[in-house]
């Protein structure tokens, strides 16, 4: 994410775009598993069961 953040800063209009595309789909995969380490208690709990 630093690399593509270090490349949107300097690069031309073509590259922010490009950069911003791939940094908002890092950001929804980092918030998914997020989410996904938040349920894995409820998800033992009804395997447990």
């Amino acid at each position: 994410m630093r690399i593509l953040t270090d490349r949107k800063r300097t690069g031309d209009l073509a590259d922010q775009l490009i950069c911003d595309h791939a940094l908002f789909h890092l950001e929804a995969d980092l918030r998914w598993l997020e989410l996904t380490a938040a349920r894995l208690d409820k998800l033992r709990e009804a395997v447990t069961r």
